[in-house]
């Protein structure tokens, strides 16, 4: 699609112009980078477009640029400049992006929403409370510069966002787990029957990486990849302490250096054996 350029204008924050507090600025890109990827993933997985789930997250990346002077104005861009414009996939992506914006701004969840995007919407309506801006303004600066959402901070409603347990198609999954990318927070579960599910965006990644070759358990929202494979967003992941699945047999206890005089003696007579060969040939 060719990258596109956006502009997060905050007024009014509690220091100097021009400027904001690092936690802050990533407390709010944070959400925004995450909303993309997963609009990408879902784009992904739904059109079926066969393209690698590598090229779908460049196509949703999002790369901070500047903050420039006036009130605080938050310069970054979405997309993979070295793609072909017009890429039918890619234009979805950030239009759906921009949707995001103006829906964050109007605390209305659009339709297509799904629990892991609404979930990284959520993070992004609350950090732009808690950063002291008195409003925001997003807006798209190539192509046809224009305002894509604004509204007062204190107006957000965070609580829009939640996804209620019984709705969000929640799903936990058992098996050993395996770590792929730490800094990503991307792990895998291989299931009782070879199956591997990744689970992505993991919250507390340093705690899951000590459970690594351990049985665990994982929950987390469905959904599925561009292939059609199942896969969990922002999981928990704890230890499994069930019993072991019927592919882990119970193992027999060793008999070596047991004495004969400790194994059960049963008394039974020749001629009680005598008669049961002779039942066995009637």
């Amino acid at each position: 699609m060719a990258a596109r350029t956006y502009e997060l204008k905050l007024t009014e924050l509690p220091v100097p112009e021009g400027e904001i507090d690092v936690r802050d600025l990533v407390a709010i890109l944070e959400p925004l980078r995450l909303a993309a990827l997963r609009v990408a993933r879902q784009v992904g997985g739904s059109a079926r477009t066969g393209r690698t789930e590598s090229s779908l997250d460049s196509a949703a990346g999002l790369r901070f640029k500047a903050s420039r002077a006036g009130s605080t104005v938050l310069e970054f861009t979405l997309g993979d400049t070295e793609s072909l414009p017009g890429m039918p996939d890619e234009e979805l992506i950030a239009e759906r992006f921009e949707e995001l914006g103006a829906a964050i701004a109007a605390n209305e969840p659009p339709e297509w929403i799904t629990p892991p995007i609404a979930a990284a919407c959520r993070r992004a309506s609350v950090a732009l409370r808690a950063c002291g801006a008195k409003s925001f303004i997003l807006s798209r600066t190539d192509g046809l510069p224009h305002d894509i959402a604004s509204a007062l901070a204190s107006d957000l409603d965070t609580r829009v966002w939640r996804v209620a347990p019984e709705t969000a198609g929640m799903r936990t999954v058992s098996g050993r787990l395996d770590m792929v990318d730490l800094r990503e927070g991307h792990f895998r579960v291989r299931d009782d029957v070879g199956n591997d599910i990744h689970l992505l965006d993991v919250a507390d990644a340093d705690t899951a990486s000590t459970l690594v070759g351990q049985r665990v358990t994982a929950t987390g929202a469905a959904e599925l990849d561009h292939n059609r494979r199942l896969r969990l967003v922002e999981p928990t992941i704890a230890a499994d302490v069930a019993t072991p699945p019927w592919t882990n047999p119970p193992r027999l206890a060793p008999t070596v250096g047991v004495r004969l005089a400790d194994i059960p003696h049963i008394d039974v007579s020749d001629e009680e054996i005598e008669e049961f060969l002779k039942a066995l040939r009637s």
